[in-house]
Protein backbone atom coordinates (compact mmCIF):
# COMPACT_ATOMS: atom_id res chain seq x y z
CA UNK A 1 0.00 0.00 0.00
CA UNK A 2 1.25 3.59 -0.62
CA UNK A 3 2.42 5.54 2.12
CA UNK A 4 0.22 8.87 1.68
CA UNK A 5 1.16 12.29 0.91
CA UNK A 6 0.79 14.55 3.98
CA UNK A 7 -1.00 17.91 3.67
CA UNK A 8 1.48 20.60 4.10
CA UNK A 9 0.15 23.30 6.72
CA UNK A 10 -2.51 20.78 8.31
CA UNK A 11 -0.67 19.65 11.49
CA UNK A 12 -1.32 16.46 13.25
CA UNK A 13 0.05 15.40 16.63
CA UNK A 14 1.92 12.75 18.00
CA UNK A 15 0.22 11.52 21.87
CA UNK A 16 3.15 13.18 23.39
CA UNK A 17 2.90 16.50 21.60
CA UNK A 18 -1.05 16.24 21.49
CA UNK A 19 -0.42 16.23 26.19
CA UNK A 20 1.49 19.16 25.65
CA UNK A 21 -0.98 20.78 23.55
CA UNK A 22 -3.51 20.10 25.39
CA UNK A 23 -1.73 21.40 28.69
CA UNK A 24 -1.23 24.57 27.25
CA UNK A 25 -4.94 25.06 26.28
CA UNK A 26 -5.94 23.60 29.54
CA UNK A 27 -3.70 26.76 31.18
CA UNK A 28 -4.78 29.47 28.97
CA UNK A 29 -8.41 28.20 29.75
CA UNK A 30 -7.67 28.50 33.48
CA UNK A 31 -6.11 31.90 33.47
CA UNK A 32 -9.00 33.14 31.49
CA UNK A 33 -11.38 32.19 34.01
CA UNK A 34 -9.77 32.70 36.71
CA UNK A 35 -9.74 36.59 35.14
CA UNK A 36 -13.70 36.51 34.80
CA UNK A 37 -13.43 35.97 31.30
CA UNK A 38 -16.20 33.15 29.60
CA UNK A 39 -15.44 30.74 27.36
CA UNK A 40 -17.98 30.63 24.03
CA UNK A 41 -17.78 28.90 20.74
CA UNK A 42 -19.29 29.51 17.65
CA UNK A 43 -19.69 27.95 14.51
CA UNK A 44 -16.76 26.75 12.25
CA UNK A 45 -18.66 28.38 9.04
CA UNK A 46 -20.08 32.14 8.27
CA UNK A 47 -21.39 33.52 5.20
CA UNK A 48 -19.03 34.46 2.51
CA UNK A 49 -20.28 38.10 2.51
CA UNK A 50 -19.39 38.68 5.85
CA UNK A 51 -15.78 36.84 5.92
CA UNK A 52 -15.15 38.95 2.84
CA UNK A 53 -15.89 42.21 4.22
CA UNK A 54 -12.29 43.23 4.60
CA UNK A 55 -11.50 43.12 1.09
CA UNK A 56 -8.30 41.49 1.00
CA UNK A 57 -8.51 38.37 2.76
CA UNK A 58 -10.56 36.79 0.08
CA UNK A 59 -7.86 34.39 -1.05
CA UNK A 60 -7.59 33.04 2.54
CA UNK A 61 -11.01 31.57 2.83
CA UNK A 62 -12.09 27.95 2.31
CA UNK A 63 -14.84 28.17 0.46
CA UNK A 64 -17.54 25.13 1.82
CA UNK A 65 -20.07 23.46 -0.33
CA UNK A 66 -22.11 20.28 -0.92
CA UNK A 67 -20.40 18.13 -3.61
CA UNK A 68 -23.46 17.56 -5.08
CA UNK A 69 -24.57 21.28 -5.05
CA UNK A 70 -25.49 22.89 -8.88
CA UNK A 71 -25.65 26.81 -9.12
CA UNK A 72 -29.13 26.35 -10.19
CA UNK A 73 -30.35 24.05 -7.45
CA UNK A 74 -33.35 25.75 -5.49
CA UNK A 75 -32.67 28.07 -2.28
CA UNK A 76 -35.55 27.14 -0.19
CA UNK A 77 -34.94 30.65 0.91
CA UNK A 78 -31.87 29.14 2.87
CA UNK A 79 -29.23 31.98 2.99
CA UNK A 80 -26.85 29.92 2.73
CA UNK A 81 -26.86 28.62 -0.55
CA UNK A 82 -27.68 32.21 -1.48
CA UNK A 83 -24.35 33.72 -0.30
CA UNK A 84 -21.54 30.54 0.12
CA UNK A 85 -20.06 29.55 3.09
CA UNK A 86 -16.69 29.71 4.06
CA UNK A 87 -14.08 28.69 7.18
CA UNK A 88 -13.87 31.29 9.13
CA UNK A 89 -9.60 33.03 9.55
CA UNK A 90 -10.21 34.00 12.66
CA UNK A 91 -12.58 34.43 15.82
CA UNK A 92 -13.64 38.41 15.01
CA UNK A 93 -15.90 37.90 12.50
CA UNK A 94 -17.58 35.03 13.99
CA UNK A 95 -17.65 36.66 17.54
CA UNK A 96 -19.01 40.26 16.32
CA UNK A 97 -21.28 38.07 15.06
CA UNK A 98 -22.20 35.98 17.69
CA UNK A 99 -22.51 39.50 19.78
CA UNK A 100 -25.08 40.41 17.70
CA UNK A 101 -27.72 37.72 17.47
CA UNK A 102 -27.07 37.41 21.51
CA UNK A 103 -27.05 41.26 22.80
CA UNK A 104 -30.43 40.52 24.19
CA UNK A 105 -28.62 37.77 26.53
CA UNK A 106 -25.21 38.71 27.44
CA UNK A 107 -24.67 40.62 30.28
CA UNK A 108 -22.29 44.16 29.34
CA UNK A 109 -19.51 44.14 29.81
CA UNK A 110 -19.35 41.02 28.63
CA UNK A 111 -15.96 39.27 29.19
CA UNK A 112 -15.35 36.43 26.64
CA UNK A 113 -12.33 34.40 25.99
CA UNK A 114 -12.18 31.28 23.06
CA UNK A 115 -9.80 29.12 22.03
CA UNK A 116 -10.85 27.44 18.63
CA UNK A 117 -9.62 26.20 14.86
CA UNK A 118 -9.28 28.73 12.25
CA UNK A 119 -8.74 27.87 8.28
CA UNK A 120 -6.14 29.99 6.45
CA UNK A 121 -5.90 29.46 2.44
CA UNK A 122 -1.83 30.70 2.56
CA UNK A 123 1.07 29.15 1.56
CA UNK A 124 2.64 27.20 4.26
CA UNK A 125 6.03 28.40 5.73
CA UNK A 126 7.38 27.95 9.00
CA UNK A 127 5.42 29.44 12.14
CA UNK A 128 2.16 29.60 9.45
CA UNK A 129 -0.05 26.75 9.27
CA UNK A 130 -3.49 26.38 7.34
CA UNK A 131 -5.40 24.77 9.99
CA UNK A 132 -4.20 25.91 14.23
CA UNK A 133 -5.76 26.96 17.00
CA UNK A 134 -6.43 30.86 18.17
CA UNK A 135 -7.18 31.79 21.40
CA UNK A 136 -8.53 35.23 21.90
CA UNK A 137 -9.84 37.41 24.57
CA UNK A 138 -12.25 40.24 24.39
CA UNK A 139 -13.79 42.79 26.33
CA UNK A 140 -17.48 44.22 24.50
CA UNK A 141 -19.22 47.09 26.20
CA UNK A 142 -22.51 48.46 25.28
CA UNK A 143 -21.56 51.82 24.92
CA UNK A 144 -18.10 53.30 25.65
CA UNK A 145 -15.57 50.73 27.95
CA UNK A 146 -13.90 52.24 30.79
CA UNK A 147 -10.42 52.96 29.99
CA UNK A 148 -8.63 50.22 32.51
CA UNK A 149 -10.40 47.72 30.20
CA UNK A 150 -6.99 49.07 27.83
CA UNK A 151 -5.01 47.56 30.82
CA UNK A 152 -6.03 44.64 32.03
CA UNK A 153 -6.30 42.89 28.84
CA UNK A 154 -2.30 43.01 28.31
CA UNK A 155 -2.02 41.87 32.21
CA UNK A 156 -4.29 38.70 31.45
CA UNK A 157 -1.84 37.87 28.39
CA UNK A 158 1.10 38.62 30.56
CA UNK A 159 -0.60 35.77 33.44
CA UNK A 160 -1.21 33.42 30.20
CA UNK A 161 2.22 33.28 29.21
CA UNK A 162 3.72 33.02 32.40
CA UNK A 163 1.62 30.07 33.26
CA UNK A 164 2.92 28.04 30.31
CA UNK A 165 6.88 28.62 32.10
CA UNK A 166 6.59 24.96 33.18
CA UNK A 167 6.52 23.58 29.16
CA UNK A 168 9.30 25.63 28.27
CA UNK A 169 8.04 28.98 27.35
CA UNK A 170 10.25 31.54 28.03
CA UNK A 171 9.37 34.73 29.44
CA UNK A 172 8.08 37.48 27.06
CA UNK A 173 7.87 41.05 26.82
CA UNK A 174 4.44 42.65 26.04
CA UNK A 175 4.82 46.03 23.43
CA UNK A 176 2.47 48.21 23.56
CA UNK A 177 2.06 50.91 21.15
CA UNK A 178 0.05 54.40 21.44
CA UNK A 179 0.57 57.82 19.13
CA UNK A 180 0.71 59.58 22.13
CA UNK A 181 4.20 57.93 22.76
CA UNK A 182 6.05 59.65 18.99
CA UNK A 183 3.90 62.90 19.75
CA UNK A 184 6.06 63.03 23.15
CA UNK A 185 9.10 61.76 22.16
CA UNK A 186 8.73 64.85 19.28
CA UNK A 187 8.47 66.69 22.00
CA UNK A 188 11.45 65.64 24.09
CA UNK A 189 13.83 66.01 21.15
CA UNK A 190 12.76 69.51 20.89
CA UNK A 191 10.45 68.77 18.05
CA UNK A 192 7.50 71.13 17.40
CA UNK A 193 4.24 69.37 17.32
CA UNK A 194 2.72 67.49 14.17
CA UNK A 195 2.09 70.21 11.71
CA UNK A 196 -0.78 68.71 9.51
CA UNK A 197 -1.26 71.55 6.87
CA UNK A 198 2.89 71.54 6.33
CA UNK A 199 3.11 67.78 5.73
CA UNK A 200 -0.01 67.70 3.14
CA UNK A 201 1.75 70.95 1.43
CA UNK A 202 4.67 68.50 1.26
CA UNK A 203 2.84 65.99 -0.04
CA UNK A 204 1.20 68.30 -2.41
CA UNK A 205 4.59 69.50 -3.91
CA UNK A 206 5.45 66.06 -4.49
CA UNK A 207 2.48 65.64 -6.52
CA UNK A 208 3.25 68.53 -8.27
CA UNK A 209 6.55 67.61 -9.41
CA UNK A 210 5.45 64.39 -10.54
CA UNK A 211 2.89 65.72 -12.55
CA UNK A 212 5.54 68.44 -14.22
CA UNK A 213 7.39 65.72 -15.03
CA UNK A 214 4.72 63.84 -16.80
CA UNK A 215 3.46 66.47 -18.71
CA UNK A 216 6.43 68.00 -19.54
CA UNK A 217 7.58 64.32 -21.51
CA UNK A 218 4.07 64.28 -22.42
CA UNK A 219 4.26 67.23 -24.35
CA UNK A 220 7.79 66.45 -25.88
CA UNK A 221 6.28 63.23 -27.66
CA UNK A 222 3.01 64.98 -28.59
CA UNK A 223 4.82 67.99 -30.26
CA UNK A 224 6.23 65.21 -32.55
CA UNK A 225 2.93 63.77 -33.61
CA UNK A 226 1.23 67.70 -34.03
CA UNK A 227 4.30 68.45 -36.47
CA UNK A 228 2.35 66.32 -38.59
CA UNK A 229 -0.98 67.79 -38.13
CA UNK A 230 -0.87 71.36 -36.70
CA UNK A 231 -4.45 71.94 -36.82
CA UNK A 232 -6.39 68.83 -35.18
CA UNK A 233 -4.58 69.37 -32.23
CA UNK A 234 -4.71 72.80 -31.70
CA UNK A 235 -7.45 71.98 -28.78
CA UNK A 236 -5.13 69.15 -26.94
CA UNK A 237 -1.86 71.00 -27.31
CA UNK A 238 -2.95 74.55 -25.41
CA UNK A 239 -5.31 72.78 -23.16
CA UNK A 240 -1.93 71.02 -21.94
CA UNK A 241 0.20 73.75 -21.87
CA UNK A 242 -2.02 75.72 -20.00
CA UNK A 243 -2.04 72.29 -17.65
CA UNK A 244 2.15 72.71 -17.64
CA UNK A 245 1.92 76.30 -16.98
CA UNK A 246 -0.04 75.64 -13.66
CA UNK A 247 2.39 73.19 -12.64
CA UNK A 248 4.90 75.66 -13.00
CA UNK A 249 2.94 77.90 -10.74
CA UNK A 250 2.41 75.59 -8.13
CA UNK A 251 -1.21 75.29 -8.62
CA UNK A 252 -2.75 71.76 -9.02
CA UNK A 253 -4.72 70.95 -12.06
CA UNK A 254 -8.21 70.51 -9.49
CA UNK A 255 -8.18 73.80 -9.71
CA UNK A 256 -9.50 73.86 -13.21
CA UNK A 257 -12.65 72.35 -11.40
CA UNK A 258 -12.03 69.28 -15.15
CA UNK A 259 -15.21 67.56 -16.07
CA UNK A 260 -15.76 64.14 -16.80
CA UNK A 261 -13.74 64.00 -19.90
CA UNK A 262 -10.82 66.09 -18.94
CA UNK A 263 -10.31 63.81 -15.45
CA UNK A 264 -10.37 60.86 -17.44
CA UNK A 265 -7.92 62.21 -19.55
CA UNK A 266 -5.99 63.25 -16.82
CA UNK A 267 -6.07 59.93 -15.31
CA UNK A 268 -4.97 58.34 -18.63
CA UNK A 269 -1.94 60.58 -18.35
CA UNK A 270 -1.28 59.46 -14.70
CA UNK A 271 -1.49 63.08 -13.25
CA UNK A 272 -2.08 63.21 -10.11
CA UNK A 273 -3.02 66.49 -8.79
CA UNK A 274 -6.16 66.70 -11.31
CA UNK A 275 -8.03 63.92 -9.08
CA UNK A 276 -10.28 65.56 -6.11
CA UNK A 277 -8.95 65.50 -2.68
CA UNK A 278 -10.07 64.03 0.81
CA UNK A 279 -7.95 64.16 4.03
CA UNK A 280 -8.28 61.99 6.66
CA UNK A 281 -7.01 63.82 9.95
CA UNK A 282 -5.71 61.15 12.55
CA UNK A 283 -6.60 62.32 15.67
CA UNK A 284 -7.60 61.71 19.44
CA UNK A 285 -10.60 61.07 21.18
CA UNK A 286 -10.05 63.77 23.45
CA UNK A 287 -9.51 66.37 20.87
CA UNK A 288 -13.18 64.95 18.82
CA UNK A 289 -15.32 66.44 21.38
CA UNK A 290 -13.51 69.73 21.06
CA UNK A 291 -15.46 71.74 17.86
CA UNK A 292 -13.47 72.79 15.22
CA UNK A 293 -9.74 72.25 15.42
CA UNK A 294 -7.68 75.08 14.33
CA UNK A 295 -5.09 72.54 12.48
CA UNK A 296 -8.47 70.66 10.54
CA UNK A 297 -9.72 74.54 9.61
CA UNK A 298 -5.84 75.05 7.75
CA UNK A 299 -6.23 71.83 5.73
CA UNK A 300 -9.62 72.52 4.59
CA UNK A 301 -8.45 76.04 3.55
CA UNK A 302 -6.27 73.49 1.27
CA UNK A 303 -8.96 72.86 -1.31
CA UNK A 304 -9.24 73.54 -4.75
CA UNK A 305 -9.93 76.66 -5.12
CA UNK A 306 -10.02 80.30 -3.34
CA UNK A 307 -13.90 79.79 -2.63
CA UNK A 308 -13.80 75.76 -2.26
CA UNK A 309 -12.90 74.22 1.58
CA UNK A 310 -11.41 70.81 0.83
CA UNK A 311 -13.44 67.80 2.90
CA UNK A 312 -11.47 66.82 6.05
CA UNK A 313 -12.48 63.67 8.08
CA UNK A 314 -11.63 63.51 11.07
CA UNK A 315 -11.16 59.98 12.66
CA UNK A 316 -9.36 58.44 15.91
CA UNK A 317 -8.52 54.84 16.42
CA UNK A 318 -12.00 54.16 18.98
CA UNK A 319 -13.79 55.35 15.37
CA UNK A 320 -11.94 53.28 13.26
CA UNK A 321 -12.01 50.16 15.55
CA UNK A 322 -16.08 51.19 15.92
CA UNK A 323 -16.82 50.92 12.20
CA UNK A 324 -14.91 47.75 11.56
CA UNK A 325 -17.78 46.40 14.10
CA UNK A 326 -20.60 47.57 12.39
CA UNK A 327 -22.81 45.04 10.28
CA UNK A 328 -25.00 46.26 7.51
CA UNK A 329 -28.84 46.19 8.79
CA UNK A 330 -29.77 44.00 6.27
CA UNK A 331 -33.52 43.97 7.36
CA UNK A 332 -33.89 47.94 6.85
CA UNK A 333 -31.93 47.61 3.62
CA UNK A 334 -34.61 45.43 2.74
CA UNK A 335 -37.22 47.52 4.03
CA UNK A 336 -36.38 50.18 1.97
CA UNK A 337 -35.95 47.99 -1.70
CA UNK A 338 -39.11 46.78 -0.96
CA UNK A 339 -40.90 49.89 -1.54
CA UNK A 340 -39.75 50.47 -4.94
CA UNK A 341 -40.29 46.36 -5.84
CA UNK A 342 -36.46 45.72 -5.68
CA UNK A 343 -36.86 41.86 -5.15
CA UNK A 344 -34.04 39.51 -3.32
CA UNK A 345 -32.29 38.25 -6.50
CA UNK A 346 -32.36 42.02 -7.63
CA UNK A 347 -30.56 43.65 -4.50
CA UNK A 348 -27.04 42.95 -4.87
CA UNK A 349 -27.73 44.52 -8.61
CA UNK A 350 -29.24 47.78 -6.70
CA UNK A 351 -26.36 48.38 -4.17
CA UNK A 352 -23.97 48.25 -7.13
CA UNK A 353 -26.11 50.38 -9.15
CA UNK A 354 -26.29 53.14 -6.41
CA UNK A 355 -22.38 52.84 -5.25
CA UNK A 356 -21.69 53.37 -9.02
CA UNK A 357 -23.38 56.58 -9.45
CA UNK A 358 -21.73 57.90 -6.22
CA UNK A 359 -18.46 56.95 -7.53
CA UNK A 360 -19.25 58.80 -11.16
CA UNK A 361 -20.42 61.75 -9.06
CA UNK A 362 -17.31 61.33 -7.10
CA UNK A 363 -15.56 61.70 -10.29
CA UNK A 364 -17.32 64.96 -11.53
CA UNK A 365 -16.42 66.72 -8.29
CA UNK A 366 -20.01 66.36 -7.33
CA UNK A 367 -21.85 65.46 -3.65
CA UNK A 368 -24.21 62.62 -3.19
CA UNK A 369 -27.07 63.37 -1.20
CA UNK A 370 -30.20 60.84 -1.40
CA UNK A 371 -32.34 62.93 -3.67
CA UNK A 372 -29.70 62.71 -5.95
CA UNK A 373 -30.95 59.36 -7.32
CA UNK A 374 -34.69 59.44 -7.98
CA UNK A 375 -34.99 55.45 -7.54
CA UNK A 376 -33.32 55.97 -4.04
CA UNK A 377 -35.43 58.95 -3.31
CA UNK A 378 -38.63 57.28 -3.73
CA UNK A 379 -37.62 54.40 -1.68
CA UNK A 380 -36.37 56.38 1.41
CA UNK A 381 -39.35 58.82 1.34
CA UNK A 382 -41.89 55.97 1.06
CA UNK A 383 -40.31 53.89 4.25
CA UNK A 384 -40.02 57.45 5.93
CA UNK A 385 -43.10 58.01 5.59
CA UNK A 386 -44.29 54.51 6.56
CA UNK A 387 -41.98 54.89 9.56
CA UNK A 388 -43.01 58.31 10.82
CA UNK A 389 -45.88 56.79 12.52
CA UNK A 390 -43.65 55.01 15.13
CA UNK A 391 -41.62 58.08 15.26
CA UNK A 392 -43.98 61.00 15.97
CA UNK A 393 -46.88 58.87 16.66
CA UNK A 394 -48.89 61.31 15.03
CA UNK A 395 -51.80 58.26 15.16
CA UNK A 396 -52.32 59.99 19.08
CA UNK A 397 -53.68 62.71 17.38
CA UNK A 398 -57.10 60.91 17.05
CA UNK A 399 -56.51 59.65 20.79
CA UNK A 400 -57.38 61.49 23.92
CA UNK A 401 -54.16 60.76 25.40
CA UNK A 402 -50.74 62.36 24.25
CA UNK A 403 -47.63 62.32 26.38
CA UNK A 404 -45.27 65.21 26.07
CA UNK A 405 -42.64 64.53 23.93
CA UNK A 406 -45.28 63.56 21.17
CA UNK A 407 -46.56 66.94 21.61
CA UNK A 408 -43.49 68.83 21.65
CA UNK A 409 -42.81 66.82 17.85
CA UNK A 410 -46.19 68.07 16.77
CA UNK A 411 -45.78 71.52 18.15
CA UNK A 412 -42.47 71.80 16.17
CA UNK A 413 -44.58 70.24 12.65
CA UNK A 414 -46.99 73.05 13.58
CA UNK A 415 -44.56 75.40 13.79
CA UNK A 416 -43.11 75.32 11.29
CA UNK A 417 -45.98 74.83 8.48
CA UNK A 418 -47.30 78.52 10.21
CA UNK A 419 -44.15 79.77 10.34
CA UNK A 420 -42.82 78.82 7.09
CA UNK A 421 -45.96 77.27 4.62
CA UNK A 422 -48.80 79.70 5.71
CA UNK A 423 -50.80 78.25 7.75
CA UNK A 424 -52.67 79.60 10.77
CA UNK A 425 -53.47 77.87 14.05
CA UNK A 426 -56.76 76.27 12.83
CA UNK A 427 -55.28 75.23 9.60
CA UNK A 428 -52.30 73.58 10.74
CA UNK A 429 -54.21 71.44 13.24
CA UNK A 430 -56.59 69.91 10.34
CA UNK A 431 -53.36 69.40 8.02
CA UNK A 432 -52.08 67.31 10.97
CA UNK A 433 -55.23 65.59 12.70
CA UNK A 434 -55.87 64.50 8.73
CA UNK A 435 -52.40 63.14 8.18
CA UNK A 436 -52.64 61.47 11.48
CA UNK A 437 -55.57 59.44 10.10
CA UNK A 438 -53.57 58.47 7.26
CA UNK A 439 -51.30 56.55 9.42
CA UNK A 440 -53.96 55.68 11.63
CA UNK A 441 -55.39 53.60 8.92
CA UNK A 442 -52.25 52.23 7.66
CA UNK A 443 -52.74 53.49 4.01
CA UNK A 444 -49.09 54.56 2.95
CA UNK A 445 -48.84 54.77 -1.33
CA UNK A 446 -46.43 55.60 -2.99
Amino acid sequence: MARPTPLSGFPEWLPGERVVEQHVLDELRRTFELHGFAGIETRAVEPLDQLLRKGETSKEVYVLRRLQETDDAPTRGHREAEKGLGLHFDLTVPFARYVLENAGHLAFPFRRYQIQKVWRGERPQDGRFREFVQADIDVVGSGELPYHYEVELPLVIADAFAALAGVGVPPVRILVNNRRVVEGFARGVGLADVDAVRDAEIVETELLLADLEILRKTLEKRRKEWQTNPKASTGDRERLEHYLELLKEGVPLRSVRPDRDALQEMKGLGLLTGKPILYVANVGEQELGKGSLPALADLARLGPGADEEAIVVPVSAKIEWELMQLEPDERLMRSIEEKIDITDARKDDFRREIMNFIGHLALEGKKFTYETNDRLRRALEMKLFEDQKDSIKLSSFVSNVIDKETQDKIDIIKNRLIKYFGYNEASATDVLAYVASIFARGDVKE
